[in-house]
């Protein structure tokens, strides 16, 4: 046990997160579909409610950021894919104040350097004029 984590919970989570060792061992790596959907979770009334739209992409393992309480950042995440690249650097806004209702979230394109692919990470807004993306894979 290395780290309160026993080597049958270690291969368990090899399994399940990394498909190059699936397969190397000849299986088939476990495949997840991401469903996008954005809930929302009411303290006080310890209810959980589908409200915002879904994102562009279906992913898992998103930062997300809330910047001049108006605005929700997603950054990267984790598409679910078995083939090619699963960790993206999708940049996706949600304007929760939107005359009209809230129906889409935004797909940004970054003129200058593109975010690294990144997922599982956390997003801290700093002020305002920046936001950190730290960790993750």
């Amino acid at each position: 046990m290395v780290g309160g984590v026993t080597s049958e919970e270690e291969q368990f989570f090899k399994r399940d997160y990394d498909s190059s060792s699936s397969e190397e061992e000849g299986k088939k790596p476990m495949k997840y579909v991401p469903s996008g959907v954005t809930e929302k979770y009411y303290i006080t009334d310890d209810e959980w409610d589908v409200l915002l739209p879904k994102l562009n992409t279906p992913k898992s393992g998103i930062s997300l950021c809330k910047y001049q309480n108006r605005l929700l950042y997603a950054f990267g995440g984790d598409n679910g894919a078995t083939s090619g690249p699963n960790i993206v650097s999708e940049i996706e806004r949600l304007d929760l104040l939107e005359e009209e209702a809230v129906t889409k979230w935004d797909l940004l394109y970054i003129k200058q350097k593109q975010l690294n692919p990144v997922a599982y990470a956390m997003a801290l807004l700093l002020d305002d004029q920046s936001i950190l993306i730290l960790g993750g894979r």
